[in-house]
């Protein structure tokens, strides 16, 4: 959806910038709605539940 690479979203991660994440079982997920947001420009900093 935005485009990007899993190494890009996992350095994002590990920068704090990117859309929002969780982690279930070790896994990184992310919302639909946080993946518009963060493609909208209308996202907010990322935070790990």
């Amino acid at each position: 959806m935005l485009g990007k690479s899993q190494s890009t979203l996992a350095n994002w991660r590990t920068l704090g910038i990117g859309p929002a994440w969780f982690k279930v079982g070790g896994r990184v997920y992310y919302r639909f709605d946080d993946l518009v947001a963060y493609g909208t420009g209308e996202a907010s900093a990322p935070q790990a539940a």
